[in-house]
Order: C-alpha cells, then structure tokens, then sequence
C-alpha cells in the first residue's frame, strides 16, 4: 500500500495505491469511490480488506479522499457533487498513469455509486462500474425535494445516505443533456451489488444502458451501518467475495 498526492496543488487529493501481488505494469485497475460522511468512515475496513483481495487477484487498486474530506485539501463546506465527480476524474488519471492501463473500473458505494456512474459516463476510459448499495429504498431524497440532478449543487454533509432510484434517475437526464464531448457511452459491463431489495426501475435504469449486467442481492450487514457503537461498520464478507468473483470474470 502506498500513500501519495494527486491532482492541482490547490485541489491535492490523498491516494492509497494497492499494487497487484506478483504483477507489474498493465492489466487491470479500480477506483474506489467512498460513501458520504460517518457512512465512509464506518465502510473503510470493508474497502480496506476488499482493496487487498482485489490486489491478490492481480488488481491494480486506489482509493482516496475527496476534497475537502479525510487527508486531501479542500474545504467540504465549499464543495460540490460536481467536484468530486471531477475528484474520481483525477483518480482515474491518476491509477492509468501509475498502472499504464488503457482503462479502468469504477466502485462506488451509496453515494459514491451515483457519483462513480456519473464520472464513467463523463470518461471514455472507465471499462465498468460495479455500483454497491446504490439507492436508498425512501421516497424522501437525500439530495434535497427539489434537487432536479445538476451536480453543481452542494454535497449534502448534514445526512448520510445513498440516492434514492428518483435521484439516480435525475442525475443521467442531465448527463444527457450535456455536450456530447462532455461524456461518453456508457461502460459496457457493470456489477449492482445490494444488501437489500434492488428496485425494479433501478434495474431497468442501469440495465437498459449496458451490454453486461449482473445483479446481486444479500442478506449480509451493510457495511456502512454503524456496529455494536464503536464508530465502525461490519466488514462485509459475502459482498467482497461476490465482487472478488465478479471482477474475476471481468474481462
């Protein structure tokens, strides 16, 4: 594991690089996209364990801060959703360049799953998308009642939480509606991963969009759910072997 700095100087984003084990330079990479607040903080020793079995397989893997959180620069009470979008941008750039990959994957989780799709629709170079826990079941949006899928409003800091299948839905009409060279086609393969039900219309959102689609449901303790009251949520066994053996296949 190897820690460094990345991006504009005003804008330094802190990176964990976990090598592949017995492989060098080329094959494949992925960026992992944190939840929001207390939720990324609780999931880390999930991503922790799951960066390093991803590693064993051969994976090229980084995690990092968002501005403004953790050990990057920034202020959080002066960012974007926008920004950390750009943020996953910098880290994509960064692993193909550390890595020489033509490509790499994305994994985001909660909220980190809208933003991780909304950065590889924007990057011809993300190969995939493995989206985990990425709506919220409630009707109420955590991103605000009148949020209508701009990402240039704040990052909601004051609740945790994941987007609900509105939100997501939102969020692609306005990819959409950007300049074509503003985004790509979508990834062509993708892994949605739910500690709960997945709704049917997020499926067809996602599923309607990508050559490869697997879904996956369980019954195992999310990982961004506090446990027993000590700050930190349960590592998620049952969900990084099934991302293990779904990366596993990926080509």
């Amino acid at each position: 594991m190897n820690p460094f700095f990345m991006g504009p100087e005003r804008k330094r984003l802190y990176g964990l690089y976990h090598p592949p084990v017995l492989r060098g330079p080329g094959g494949k990479g992925v960026v992992l996209c944190n939840p929001l607040g207390s939720e990324s903080s609780r999931a880390h020793r999930s991503f922790r364990i799951l960066s390093d079995s991803l590693a064993r397989s051969g994976w090229h893997v980084l995690r990092f801060d968002y501005r403004g959180t953790g050990d990057s620069a920034g202020d959080v009470d002066s960012v974007t959703l926008n920004d950390w979008v750009e943020d996953i941008g910098v880290a994509i750039n960064e692993l193909r360049a550390i890595a020489e990959l033509k490509g790499v994957h994305l994994l985001g989780l909660r909220l980190g799953a809208l933003l991780a799709t909304a950065a590889g629709l924007r990057h011809a170079d993300t190969q995939g998308l493995i989206l985990w826990d990425p709506v919220d079941l409630r009707s109420q949006s955590v991103l605000g009642a009148q949020w209508t899928g701009q990402l240039d409003q704040p990052v909601p800091m004051d609740s945790g939480g994941a987007a609900n299948v509105r939100d997501f839905e939102q969020m692609l009409l306005e990819i959409k509606k950007e300049p074509r060279e503003s985004h790509s086609s979508w990834p062509h393969q993708a892994l949605v991963l739910g500690s709960k039900l997945i709704p049917d219309r997020f499926r067809e959102l996602i599923g309607q969009n990508l050559r490869r689609m697997a879904f996956e449901e369980t019954d195992a303790p999310p990982p961004w759910l506090e446990e027993s009251n000590f700050g930190a949520g349960p590592v998620s066994a049952r969900a990084i072997q099934t991302i293990s053996t779904w990366t596993g296949l990926a080509p």
